[in-house]
């Protein structure tokens, strides 16, 4: 970018600084002309990498994401989403818990309580008998602990229960809560689904994708009956697991509770327009005054960023307006000044991912002109990881013919160009 001084263009530390991508590896960024260097420190960008995950894994960007991009920042690999729950519902409308390997959904090795029978059901006979193995050994001590997350985001809380086996069943004997999950036990979730008779949803355990042992309930009085009934009857279904035979459910309907939108998320489609204006502008016209406040925003734990997510009443316009024919598998980000007064502009960054998903950020309410004399479109091939920067009128050229057609004719009309006559929230 041609500037040699070396501080942070977010905190203003002099480092240490680690490459920070202008738009995210795992959305389609590109390692190659496409990088902050010496700009971002390594703080910042620890601080940032929490923000892309919400926007990447647990956002609607993140259906979008594995539905339509095969891989995520490594080739081969599957993008992940996170969410709060996924069931795949079968025939008989039971909810088996799942997991995702992409855009595939996978059956977890779980037990199902129903009634006064327990069934098992998993992906294949390898991954049940290491679920029940695992579960075994956490039922072979008297006292077993039962940890339930109290809080998502920082700080985090945990409440840990201790339970000890007394006759049949355990009994509950302590709580705390602690700053940092114990490595054994047993995870707790409480759930308020019902089936289509209306009644709750059976009580299962199971083993998420990423490790863990799951208790989902909904009756929390009966913690300690229903872990004494999978201790008594564990040994005969995992002998007897050996001749379960697995199948797969045709025509599945998935269910997935997850987030949709998060104060981190706003984070991030800010951190990418001021990205990408850096990259555009320069490091040092970066530091101008006008941008202050974007920055303390994107970095303030405790500060709230505008909403992000165009709404639909305005996301159809701005799409057709500013965007029009998108090409296939490319995300499209605009740099957008406007004038306020014939010494300030508004610097605005909107986006449309993944051909449908609309975003929004003010990067500066009142900026000088010159910081920004036109707009910048970035057109990223999520599949090729490739971006192409394009002045307004190479995108209006190849994308937007009408526009390009109601710019000829204001330009004949005006005998000028220059300053840009037009406004594209005019049309």
């Amino acid at each position: 970018m041609g500037d040699d001084k070396k501080q942070c263009i977010y905190c203003d530390s002099e480092g240490p600084f680690t490459e920070e991508h202008v738009f995210p590896a795992g959305m389609g960024g590109d390692d190659r002309g496409y990088l902050l260097i010496d700009t971002v420190c390594g703080q910042c960008n620890y601080i940032f990498s929490k923000f892309e995950t919400s926007l990447m894994r647990r956002s609607v960007i993140a259906l979008a994401r594995i539905l339509l991009q095969p891989h995520g920042r490594r080739r081969g690999e599957p993008p992940e989403i996170e969410t709060l729950e996924t069931q795949v519902i079968d025939s008989n409308g039971l909810s088996v818990e799942s997991g995702h390997n992409g855009s595939k959904i996978e059956i977890l090795a779980q037990l199902i309580l129903i009634d006064d029978r327990i069934e098992t059901t998993a992906t294949d006979e390898e991954s049940l008998q290491d679920f029940l193995k695992s579960l075994s050994k956490l039922l072979i001590d008297e006292k077993l602990l039962v940890i339930q997350a109290l809080t998502k985001n920082k700080p985090k809380l945990f409440e840990v229960s201790t339970y000890k086996l007394s006759g049949r069943d355990y009994e509950f004997q302590t709580k705390e809560v602690v700053a940092a999950p114990p490595k054994k036990g047993i995870w707790i979730s409480y759930t308020g689904h019902l089936n289509k008779q209306n009644k709750p949803a059976p009580t299962r355990i199971f083993l998420r994708s990423k490790g863990g042992i799951v208790l989902k309930t909904h009756d929390s009085s009966a913690v300690g009956k229903i872990l004494g009934s999978v201790k008594r009857t564990l040994p005969s279904i995992l002998s007897g697991s050996k001749n379960t035979t697995t199948s797969e459910i045709q025509n599945p309907l998935v269910a997935m509770t997850s987030e949709s939108w998060s104060g981190d998320c706003d984070k991030a489609i800010a951190k990418i327009g001021f990205n990408l204006l850096v990259h555009s502008i320069g490091k040092k016209s970066a530091t101008d005054v006008a941008f202050k406040k974007i920055k303390s925003l994107i970095l303030d734990n405790t500060a709230q960023l505008p909403f992000s997510l165009l709404p639909d009443s305005a996301e159809g316009k701005i799409k057709k307006d500013l965007f029009a024919n998108i090409p296939k598998n490319n995300h499209c980000l605009l740099l957008l000044p406007l004038n306020i007064s014939q010494s300030e502009v508004r610097i605005l960054f909107v986006a449309v991912l993944y051909g449908s998903i609309g975003v929004w950020s003010t990067l500066a309410e009142s900026a000088h002109p010159n910081l920004l004399l036109n707009p910048v479109y970035f057109l990223v091939n999520y599949l090729d990881n490739q971006i192409t920067t394009l002045s307004i009128m190479e995108y209006t050229k190849s994308y937007h013919p009408i526009r390009m057609e109601e710019m000829r004719q204001a330009f004949n009309t005006q005998n000028h160009f220059g300053g840009m006559p037009f406004n594209p929230y005019d049309i």
